[in-house]
């Protein structure tokens, strides 16, 4: 009887304390805070699916640094090409990034566009890796998903020169519906802590792609829809 009462006030007490260890049980999840963001010279913003942003208000949080550092750009990479974007039906995510900025009256030519060769975030730090072999000036800030930071920080150690990762950092943006600080408030956080957990255990064990991934293309698509038999008369 007496451990089940121990058991309840210990189970009573976490659950008034909530608020004070539930965030660390995502801050594994989380990349390393800026420690050079003044020096910043390079804003990343990259896109998994060739139509989405990495984290939620990049354009908002792009502006803003580069309101605050006048000289900085942006640099844009892409795994995943859109089908959409392909086919013509929505214009490519660096058009989108540049229209958005061009709202808070940032020029487009401070939005450089690097090509990535493959689908995956390890091709866009190989890219910005040779990228910054020859542009050893730039500091660079990647922005990307709060709950991804770390599963992304895995990828650069792994993927850049000693030097080129000492010059990027991260910064996690937090999902509009919650954070680091509100995760298990909503079902949305749950989800996204659990998926976050799933994407960080799979990079720790495969920051590198075994083999390179081969996209289809519309061409190939359409040769794999079978043929609609003709209907009799």
């Amino acid at each position: 009887m007496r451990r089940l009462i121990i058991v309840v006030l210990l189970l009573v007490v976490a659950f008034l304390l909530r608020a004070r260890w539930l965030p660390m049980v995502a801050y594994p999840l989380l990349a390393p805070p800026p420690q050079h963001l003044d020096e910043v010279t390079l804003i990343w913003v990259h896109s998994h699916d060739g139509r989405n942003f990495g984290g939620d208000g990049v354009v908002e949080r792009t502006a803003s640094l580069l309101r605050a550092y006048p000289r900085a750009g942006v640099i844009f990479t892409q795994g995943w090409s859109s089908r959409l974007v392909e086919i013509g039906v929505i214009p490519p995510p660096v058009d989108i990034l540049r229209r958005a900025l061009a709202e808070y009256q940032i020029p487009p030519e401070r939005v450089t566009q690097i090509e990535v060769v493959g689908y995956q975030f390890w091709n866009e730090a190989r890219a910005m890796d040779a990228y910054l072999s020859e542009h050893p000036q730039e500091q660079v800030i990647l922005l990307t998903e709060e709950f991804g930071g770390r599963s992304h920080a895995i990828v650069l150690d792994a993927a850049l020169s000693a030097d080129n990762s000492r010059r990027v950092e991260i910064l996690g943006l937090p999902d509009f519906r919650y954070s680091y600080h509100d995760w298990w408030k909503s079902r949305a956080g749950v989800k996204g802590v659990m998926v976050g957990y799933l994407y960080l255990i799979h990079t720790i064990f495969q920051p590198q792609p075994v083999q390179p991934i081969r996209r289809l293309s519309l061409e190939d698509f359409e040769k794999r829809i079978p043929d609609v038999p003709e209907s009799g008369p």
